[in-house]
């Protein structure tokens, strides 16, 4: 079981997905960025190393949203996502790709037109739960 991290990053009531360039089998599709926690680290803090490595991004890690386990056929993995809110009152943030050839800021409620990776479709439905209006 592989242990791994993502960020739902916010801005301006947009969120962000970024496209896998690698291994192949998931190489297109779209996903919360984040990435492997290394032996010895908190998830928070392999969070934030990941961001800096993969978006050149230094960020403060919010509340966890959800830990959710998926088993693709070439591996499984238990994926702890977590809130990132960055500041309405700046711009975006400039990205710099190492491990995506793109990304996506997009409502919320347009996540699911995008091919996500299936380990993320939880993540997309956790985060779509908290948002909702109240009935």
């Amino acid at each position: 079981m592989l242990h791994v991290t993502a960020a739902v990053l916010q801005h301006r009531g947009r969120v962000l997905l970024a496209r896998r360039t690698g291994p192949e089998w998931l190489a297109g599709k779209w996903e919360f960025p984040g990435g492997k926690i290394e032996e010895g680290e908190e998830p928070r803090e392999a969070l934030a190393r990941e961001l800096a490595e993969e978006l050149d991004l230094r960020v403060t890690i919010g509340a966890h949203l959800v830990t959710t386990r998926h088993a693709y056929p070439e591996l499984s993995l238990e994926l702890s996502a977590f809130l990132v809110d960055l500041p309405d009152d700046l711009p975006a943030p400039e990205l710099h790709l190492s491990d995506h050839d793109r990304v996506a800021w997009l409502d919320p409620l347009k996540m699911g037109e995008m091919e996500l990776a299936a380990a993320d479709l939880p993540i997309v439905a956790a985060l779509l739960a908290r948002i909702a209006p109240s009935p």
